[in-house]
C-alpha cells in the first residue's frame, strides 16, 4: 500500500444513537461540570452504519430503524445526501441489510473512487469488525468479484484497532448529544421529547455534515493500518494462540515468496481476514 491508496482503504461499522434526550447518563463529580454519555441501547437508539476512508472521506450513512419494512414517513425530508434506509426485527444489523448496502452503495462508491482517479484495477481493502452480519458466501463472492479484500479485526479488538472507534465515534457522540438535548428543548411543554423516526434523518444530516476529516485520517494513522505501522498493535493485545496462528500464517508466507512452498496452502487475499469470523453479538 503506497500513500496514494488512502481513498481506496475503509473501515465501516455500526453503532447506536440515542434518540431521547430524557435518557441520556450523566457522570461526574459533586461540584463538577458533568459530562453526558448519549450511548442508547435497545429501543432507545438507532443503529447507523458508518463507512470512512484512509483519505478522510466519509460515505453517506445507512440508518437502520426496528421495524418490518421501512415506512415512507421515515424517511427524512432534509437527509443527508445518499442516505439509505433499511429496517430490521430488532433494530440491528442483520446480513440481508449488509449485504444491501455492500452492493448498492459500497461497490458503487469503490468503483466510482477507481474511475475517478484512474484506477481501474486497484484492490480496495475494507476493515470491519467479526459480526455475523459482516460475512456471508455472497459478502466475499462479491467482494473478489470487485477486487476489494475483506479484513476482519481479531476478536475483541476492535476498541484498539478500528479507526471509527479510537477516532471517530467518541467526537461524533459528543456532537449528537448536543444535537439532541437541543432538540429535546424545542420539545418543552409539548409533550414526548423522543425523537421520532421521522426526525431522526433530519438530525443525522446535521451530523453527518459536521464530521471531521482529520479525525479519520489520524483513526488509521493511530491505529496502525495506513500508513501502516505493525509496530501500534502490542503482542499483550493478543491470545497465546491467536499469536501462534499469526507467526504459523506469516511463516507459510515466507516460504511461499522463497519459492520453497505451495501457494495453495493460503487463501484467496479476499478472504484473509474474513475466515476466522466468529458469530459474535454486538453491543448495540
Amino acid at each position: 500500500l503506497n500513500e496514494e491508496s488512502a481513498p481506496l482503504i475503509y473501515n465501516a461499522d455500526e453503532t447506536g444513537f440515542a434518540s431521547d434526550p430524557s435518557r441520556l447518563r450523566a457522570i461526574g463529580t459533586k461540584g463538577i461540570p458533568l459530562n453526558r454519555l448519549c450511548d442508547g441501547s435497545g429501543r432507545d437508539s438507532t443503529t447507523v452504519l458508518a463507512c470512512v476512508s484512509a483519505s478522510g472521506e466519509y460515505l453517506p450513512p445507512l440508518i437502520v430503524y426496528q421495524g418490518v419494512s421501512v415506512q415512507s414517513r421515515w424517511v427524512a425530508e432534509e437527509e443527508y445526501p445518499g442516505t439509505m434506509y433499511a429496517a430490521t426485527r430488532n433494530g440491528w444489523m442483520e446480513e440481508t441489510t449488509f449485504f444491501l448496502w455492500f452492493s448498492n452503495m459500497f461497490v458503487p462508491h469503490v468503483q466510482a473512487t477507481r474511475e475517478s482517479n484512474g484506477w481501474p484495477d486497484k484492490p480496495a481493502v475494507l476493515f470491519f469488525d467479526g459480526h455475523a452480519s459482516h460475512i456471508s458466501l455472497r459478502i466475499v463472492e462479491m467482494a473478489l468479484q470487485h477486487e476489494i479484500r475483506l479484513v476482519k479485526f481479531p476478536s475483541h479488538m476492535s476498541d484498539k484497532m478500528q479507526p471509527l472507534d479510537v477516532c471517530v465515534f467518541g467526537p461524533v457522540k459528543r456532537k449528537w448529544e448536543g444535537l439532541l438535548v437541543q432538540h429535546g428543548k424545542t420539545r418543552m411543554g409539548l409533550g414526548n421529547a423522543r425523537l421520532q423516526k421521522s426526525e431522526f434523518g433530519s438530525l443525522l444530516c446535521q451530523l453527518w455534515t459536521t464530521l471531521s476529516t482529520s479525525n479519520i485520517v489520524s483513526g488509521f494513522k493511530t491505529t496502525g493500518l495506513f500508513p501502516l505501522d505493525v509496530s501500534v498493535a502490542k503482542d499483550s493485545w493478543f491470545g497465546i494462540a491467536d499469536l501462534e496462528r499469526y507467526r504459523k500464517h506469516q511463516r507459510a508466507i515466507m516460504h511461499i515468496q522463497s519459492g520453497a512452498g505451495d501457494s495453495n496452502i493460503l487463501p484467496p487475499p479476499g478472504v484473509i481476514g474474513a475466515i476466522h469470523a466468529q458469530d459474535q453479538p454486538n453491543e448495540e
